[in-house]
């Protein structure tokens, strides 16, 4: 379920309070909500869709997320989503959210970046 966790840094804090005996019976049956592909792959998707002229390349860059508002709403809107519909109730979610962020902005001394 959780094979994909190397290929981003702000995961790991996430998977990491998703086995926090508190959290992790919502979490049991949570399946891997993202598949990433290599270029290859999205090379061949494209083409089969109609796209032309296909030049596809994986980079390693990372969005600098520092200010600690805009890195929480991203997690919660786009890393998160997935994992936050498993939660019960508003005050869950919350404390996930604020779990993840403090974890990872421990982890990354204060600068936060997601590839």
């Amino acid at each position: 379920m959780w094979r994909l966790w190397k290929f981003t840094k702000n995961l790991p804090p996430l998977k990491q309070i998703t086995e926090i005996n508190k959290f992790s019976e919502f979490f049991k049956n949570c399946e891997e909500p993202w598949h990433f592909a290599e270029a290859e792959e999205t090379t061949d998707l494209l083409a089969k869709t109609g796209f032309k002229n296909i030049d596809v390349a994986l980079s390693n860059e990372c969005a600098k997320l520092v200010e600690h508002t805009r890195y929480s709403s991203f997690m919660k809107t786009v890393v998160m989503k997935p994992f936050l519909d498993y939660l019960t109730t508003y005050e869950l979610i919350e404390l996930v959210i604020d779990k993840v962020v403090q974890t990872a902005t421990t982890k990354n001394n204060k600068q936060i970046s997601h590839p």
